[in-house]
């Protein structure tokens, strides 16, 4: 699901799940997290967004320390596409779908804030 506020986009509830809506890899957490982001990255592009326009990216997940353990798909797949949020980890009592293990949540923004690459003119410097 998408809501827009703003200009910032929210993303919500993509999983591991074919297009009827059936859980795929059930028991395989890092298979579950890839085609998860797959269907995220499928969102974004429905709502004219890309992965680099990701500001804010949630994963819920039954199991924290699995999902520590294989985060390193979602995180090379973010690196490889050029996309860098703030990425948490939160654990959910359950997920929508039996055998569920994770979810993710997103916030994207086509107009990011531009990053400041230089101290702001206002700051003071110590002596």
């Amino acid at each position: 699901m998408s809501t827009t506020t703003g200009s910032r986009v929210l993303l919500t509830g993509h999983g591991p799940l074919d297009d009827r809506g059936r859980l795929l890899h059930e028991d395989d957490l890092a298979a579950q997290l890839a085609l998860a982001e797959v269907r995220l990255e499928e969102a974004l592009g429905r709502s004219g967004l890309s992965p680099a326009d990701l500001v804010r990216l949630t994963v819920r997940t039954t199991d924290v320390a699995a999902v520590r353990g294989a985060l390193d798909v979602l995180t090379e797949r973010l690196d490889a596409v050029g996309a860098g949020p703030v990425l948490t980890v939160d654990a959910v009592g359950r997920l929508p779908v039996a055998g569920m293990l994770v979810a993710l949540d997103a916030v994207a923004d086509p107009n990011p804030r531009p990053r400041r690459t230089h101290p702001s003119p206002h700051r003071r410097k110590n002596p």
